[in-house]
């Protein structure tokens, strides 16, 4: 079980590490090409794809952006070991933009699709192009090339038409150089695209995304849009096609740069996603809610922080059932929001650890090391008019087999996307007809980010199987150093100490691109701070029998990060994620620790129990303690009785099976203090 960071800074600072988002902190994988040599690659976006047909996931990455021309990227995977240095690399080097994977030739291979973003002084206009799979890797350069010059950022596959094959959807404009483009979509007829445009909008803007998904549920797919400085649309699909006026359009203006679409409140409607960017004061991301096909147009939710955020996803990440949201921004941690009942909170249950701020640009969820992989089926009835049939989970690996009435579909009468869990039919199944798609997903989803500044590219691996759980973690800062205090299982049979230590570096680089400079800029105003981390240092190693708690006596100065290895019965290891510390520069012993007080409760949020943890003091040790939780009316909805209790810390079992999901308060009363926590309960 891994653990989000959780960060209280205090003259004298106590870290508690609370379980929700099994996804490690901090990069199990980076790339070294970023880091070694004269191409320095500003990646833009990303992908996984089996290209080599050895059944794990690979990575492909489009690099460039609008600062460089450079080359996209293969990262291959050998049985869950992903190569530092790409093996594949594109003979064009051009200003590229996002890229998605897809087999639309239908050969059994995936194929790279990739989005001319332009660049330069003066500024460049040029082709999308695609890359074609062969069965082991893909083809040097280009077997398909759009003929209009122009510039775009987002790319996706779907079937606009509803023939059964993948069509190729851009965006189109560019705001630095104020170029307004329509949207264009290049049709698939039976593997060969067309290179002029077969479709585009009326509507010319600066268009930053595209994706397609069934909003209103009507079996055909529908095309959403994402603006700069305009409204995000959505053009509703057809029995004749897709129209080239939108139906759809949010009530304000933002800065959109990525959108998502999934079904996130569980109601059987896709809801939309929409990650903004302003460069200059940053900006919410923002969720409209679908109410039966209508999508609202005015948000239903709205993030914190405010961020200049690059991209959204969505997954289920603790594997509960429902999607989780994840975004990304420029010179920030890395966000992932909780679905708690098909509501998110305002500030995200999950921030990235990698001891700098990344520039992101993409994330994308995947198993790349096959640990969580599994099938399923979903069955449907068809209507006699529709085509496009909505899977369970989403992002989905791939479909494996259609059937109707029980027939096999060929291949070539169907075609998918993984992100948003479509499955298209080239022919709508007559009313009544049984519909079945067999496709392969995972339980368990890693994490891939890319970056455009000077970091590499990472990946956070996702680890619910651990046999060994960490119920809890403290570093207090007291005047003898760190004491390191925590809660596992008895699974483990040792546990490793580590520590790391985080020295602030000299204020980041303004890009070379001055396109970019406000957005610098604004970092720069949020003064927040940049590390350099030494590699990790083996403190101790105990056994299980040696107690909670072990005292670093002489802790170097700045800040640090301390965590914990496990080994369990069967001899694995299990890494949990790091807490943070910043030692104060005299010693001293902390205040919090002078009385008595409630720590996190565990877990957070919770279901039909909530283990209590404080500590109480010498002083209140001598009358009845009691806990209560309390709704936020007021009123009383638990309670454990009143009891003595010795000095020290005590972790109690409060039950809530009997209450309904919500935002409660938990009280600690002694007789000389009182102390609260905020508790969410989400089944």
């Amino acid at each position: 079980m891994r653990f989000r960071l959780s960060l209280l800074i205090l003259l004298m600072l106590v870290t508690f590490a609370v379980a929700i988002i099994p996804l490690t902190t901090t990069a199990v994988w980076q790339s070294t090409d970023k880091a070694t040599g004269t191409r320095h690659p500003v990646s833009t976006g990303c992908d996984w794809a089996d290209i080599d047909g050895d059944g794990w996931l690979d990575l492909v990455v489009s690099n460039g952006n609008d600062i460089n021309e450079e080359y996209c990227a293969v990262y291959f995977n050998s049985s869950g070991t992903l190569e530092t240095t790409p093996s594949w690399m594109s003979a064009p080097e051009e200003f590229h933009g996002h890229n998605e994977c897809a087999d639309y030739d239908k050969d059994g291979d995936p194929d790279l699709a990739v989005a001319y973003l332009g660049g330069g002084s003066p500024w460049s206009y040029g082709n999308d192009v695609v890359y074609e799979g062969n069965g082991s890797t893909l083809g040097s350069n280009p077997a398909w090339s759009g003929t209009v010059d122009h510039n775009d950022f987002g790319i996706t596959w779907g079937d606009y038409d509803g023939d059964g094959d993948l069509d190729l959807a851009v965006s189109g404009g560019v705001d630095y150089v104020s170029r307004d483009e329509p949207l264009r979509i290049y049709r698939n007829d039976n593997g060969t695209l067309t290179t002029t445009a077969a479709w585009q909008s009326v509507k010319e803007t600066t268009w930053m995304d595209v994706l397609f998904a069934d909003f209103n549920n009507d079996g055909y797919l529908d095309l959403a849009a994402a603006a700069e400085h305009d409204s995000n649309v959505i053009f509703l699909g057809t029995g004749s096609g897709l129209p080239t006026t939108f139906q759809w359009e949010d009530a304000d203006t933002w800065d959109t740069i990525r959108l998502a679409a999934g079904d996130v409140n569980d109601d059987g409607w896709m809801d939309l996603v929409v990650a903004n960017n302003n460069q200059s004061a940053g900006q919410q991301d923002i969720i409209y809610f679908s109410n039966s096909g209508l999508i609202d147009t005015t948000p239903d939710w709205f993030s914190e922080p405010v961020e200049m955020s690059s991209f959204a996803a969505l997954a289920d990440i603790d594997n509960d059932g429902d999607l989780d949201l994840s975004t990304s921004g420029w010179w920030a941690d890395i966000r992932i929001y909780e679905n708690h009942g098909g509501s998110f909170n305002i500030l995200p249950e999950w921030l990235s650890g990698l001891g700098y701020n990344p520039v992101s640009e993409a994330l994308l969820f995947a198993d790349y090391d096959n640990d969580g992989l599994t099938s399923g089926t979903d069955s449907f009835t068809g209507n006699g008019t529709a085509k496009v049939f909505q899977l369970d989970v989403l992002p989905f690996r791939r479909v494996t087999a259609v059937r109707v009435n029980g027939s096999l579909l060929p291949v070539s009468g169907y075609c998918y996307g993984r992100q948003e869990g479509w499955v298209s039919l080239g022919t709508a199944p007559t009313n009544g007809a049984s519909v079945e798609v067999d496709y392969e997903y995972s339980t368990d989803l890693d994490l891939a980010q890319t970056d455009w500044g000077d970091k590499p590219n990472v990946i956070f691996e996702n680890d619910p199987a651990s046999g060994v759980e960490l119920h809890g973690f403290l570093a207090s800062r007291t005047n003898d150093g760190v004491l390191l205090d925590w809660e596992i299982s008895a699974d483990a049979i040792s546990l490793s100490i580590y520590r790391q230590r985080l020295t602030p570096t000299v204020s980041v680089a303004p890009p070379v691109d001055n396109r970019h400079y406000a957005a610098w800029q604004q970092h720069q105003a949020l003064e927040t701070a940049e590390y350099e981390a030494t590699s990790w240092e083996l403190l101790t190693t105990l056994d299980s029998n040696s107690g909670t708690q072990w005292l670093d006596a002489i802790p170097p100065a700045g800040t640090l990060r301390y965590l914990i290895e496990t080994t369990d019965l069967h001899g694995q290891s299990h890494r949990f994620d790091p807490i943070t510390v910043n030692p104060a520069e005299e010693t001293g012993t902390d205040e919090t620790l002078s009385r008595s007080h409630l720590e996190n409760p565990w877990t957070c949020p919770a279901d039909d129990v909530i283990s209590v943890m404080l500590l109480l003091t010498t002083e209140d040790a001598t009358g009845a303690v009691s806990v209560n939780l309390y709704d936020l009316a007021g009123r009383r909805v638990a309670a454990l009785a009143p009891r003595n209790l010795s000095a020290g810390r005590h972790t109690l079992s409060l039950p809530t099976a009997d209450l309904a999901n919500g935002v409660y308060l938990l009280s600690l009363e002694t007789t000389n203090h009182s102390d609260s926590q905020t508790v969410v309960i989400a089944r």
